[in-house]
């Protein structure tokens, strides 16, 4: 709206060669190119200046270029350098001899006053509104001040005293501008004072004293946390909710005895009634998701390596499959909270006697099957450590599933002789039961374990066990990576057997095997009539199963539709490492 007014004016006198625009509040952005974009279209050079000396050299400069031919001057010197010459400030630019070349009427004063007249309609806005300190607030938060003035003018249609101007400041500055020249002030209004407003309503304490007492008093009668903030540093009571709301989610009884555990300083801020935490916590964070996500962030950087080890392990129970599984499931907020649950979650998954129940519990959490699950805070906060961890357990949780298969088929190779063995049973061990995912996930497993941040904070600020759960996923890992080629190792014996007592059977075309050089004949041939169709044919030379079956397949399968899917071998199968890949 400024914009646009300010370029109004300038439109009323484009035509004029020397044009004054006077921004003493400065009521436009340096930072906005619109007014040069005007000055371009319209063939005026633009001098920008705050001091005499700033504007002297440009405009030198400026007429002793020829091509010169129209000039706009925004002079920026602030309001209070152009009425008191301070010696330890630069003089406001000085150009008595550039006055007489601009006509009245092209001398520009932009004046918040009269931007509100006339945006308003409502010739009652005082001169006060002028006042730097004043102006700040109402470009600050100018959508705000727009709306507290319509209340007035529904209160009241001719009104507009002193009062009105700073109420009008003050409720816009706070946040609450739909509150003022209304009678009391809802919870949802103390929230946006208290811990969304905080520092505008300690501005406003030494500008607006008639306007805050009220409001002060009105807290003082309002319930905790609101009647606080009369009489201690809102930082310290931010960070009192906020624990107290991650706390209150894990912990039934006595949770606000914990909070001068924590830290002695929070102990006099332990009667927020839970009640107030689960309502208040969800409406302050859509009040201003940004300011919420700061707030935690303090919070959780505040908390100490000892607080953190009372908080999670003696009260939350997090080495226990149930606690850890508790904590992910309950925790709305903190990052930092759930990540260290979900490291430990990881190192159970992993061990040798994973706790199955609650595992299937987390992974319908992190994995649901479907998109309507229910979206915590939590969910929209960035946090890198807590994506690897995710991604980390969905791997590992693939991992056990496929070895698991992997161990069923060496028990039933086992009892099964070579005569007994097929090459599609091998091919459905391989693909369909997807054996062959097995090294291609510990491959991403062990990337994401060695070189991606899984600890939310650094390891000397965490108690020690979580530096241990992360050195045992990494030791487990490697067992496991060894175990399974050792594993695969016996099958591929298995299929060796099995090509040897087969291959005369297979080169004689007496079975479904087909093999690379039969591929013209029995794979390509039934399926193309050389008369009425055209054919495309795409080889992919030594690509591995998996890698096809993960990436290209889906994509192809977005344009073509599957009619067979044939397995076959090459020709020479003497390498059933390679073959079966």
């Amino acid at each position: 709206m400024l914009r646009e007014w300010a370029l109004s004016k300038l439109e009323s006198v484009k035509d004029i060669p020397r044009v004054l625009m006077v921004d003493s509040l400065h009521l436009l952005s340096e930072a906005d190119g619109s007014i040069h974009s005007f000055a371009r279209e319209n063939n005026f050079t633009v001098i920008v200046a705050a001091t005499n000396l700033a504007f002297r050299e440009l405009y030198e400069r400026v007429i002793a270029d020829p091509e010169t031919q129209k000039l706009l001057i925004i002079d920026r010197a602030p309001f209070r350098r152009r009425t008191q010459l301070l010696e330890m400030k630069a003089p406001p630019p000085f150009y008595p001899d550039l006055l007489v070349q601009i006509p009245e009427a092209a001398r520009i004063d932009l004046d918040l006053r009269q931007f509100l007249i006339e945006i308003t309609g409502d010739p009652h806005w005082h001169q006060e509104v002028n006042d730097p300190r004043y102006a700040r607030l109402i470009l600050r938060n100018l959508d705000a001040v727009l709306r507290t003035h319509g209340n007035l003018r529904t209160a009241d249609r001719t009104r507009f005293t002193d009062h009105d101007v700073k109420t009008i400041v003050a409720f816009a500055a706070l946040g609450v501008a739909d509150a003022a020249f209304k009678k009391g002030l809802k919870s949802e209004e103390y929230w946006k004072i208290c811990l969304l407003g905080h520092l505008a309503f300690e501005e406003l304490k030494s500008l607006a004293p008639e306007i805050t007492k009220p409001i002060i008093d009105e807290l003082g009668k309002a319930p905790d946390p609101f009647c606080w903030f009369t009489q201690h540093d809102p930082e310290i009571i931010i960070r009192a909710f906020y624990i107290s709301v991650i706390i209150s989610q894990h912990i039934e009884e006595h949770w606000g005895l914990l909070l001068a555990n924590i830290d002695p300083v929070l102990g006099p801020f332990n009667t927020i009634k839970k009640e107030i935490l689960r309502d208040s916590a969800p409406r302050l964070i859509r009040m201003d998701p940004e300011q919420a996500q700061k707030d935690l962030e303090a919070v959780e950087q505040s908390i100490s390596k000892e607080a953190l080890h009372l908080l999670l392990i003696d009260q939350m129970k997090i080495l226990e499959p149930a606690g850890f599984e508790a904590v992910i499931e309950k925790e709305k907020y903190s990052t930092l909270v759930r990540s260290l649950a979900l490291l430990l979650a990881l190192d159970n998954l992993l061990s040798s006697h994973p706790a199955h129940p609650e595992h299937a519990r987390i992974a319908d959490l992190l994995f649901p099957k479907t998109d309507g699950g229910e979206k915590y805070f939590a969910d929209s906060r960035v946090s890198i450590p807590w994506s690897h961890l995710k991604e980390a357990y969905r791997l590992a949780g693939k991992i056990q599933i496929l070895k698991d298969e992997l161990n069923n088929a060496l028990k039933t190779l086992k009892v099964l002789k070579t005569d007994q063995l097929s090459f599609k049973y091998f091919c459905e061990l391989w693909n369909e039961k997807k054996i062959n995912r097995l090294e291609y996930f510990l491959s991403a497993f062990e990337r994401l374990i060695y070189s991606a941040d899984l600890l939310p904070r650094q390891k000397d600020k965490l108690p020690s066990v979580f530096e241990n759960a992360l050195v045992n996923i990494r030791q487990r890992i490697r067992t496991i990576t060894d175990d399974v080629h050792r594993q695969i190792d016996d099958l591929n014996r298995r299929f060796q057997e099995m090509v040897v007592k087969q291959y005369p059977i297979w080169i004689a075309e007496k079975s479904d095997v087909i093999l690379t050089s039969q591929f013209l004949k029995r794979c390509l041939k039934p399926y193309w009539d050389l008369q009425k169709e055209r054919a495309a044919l795409f080889i992919f030379d030594g690509m591995r199963y998996e890698i096809w079956e993960e990436l290209l397949r889906p994509m192809l399968e977005e344009r073509m539709e599957i009619l067979a899917d044939l397995f076959a071998s090459s020709l020479l199968p003497s390498e059933p490492h390679i073959t079966r890949k």
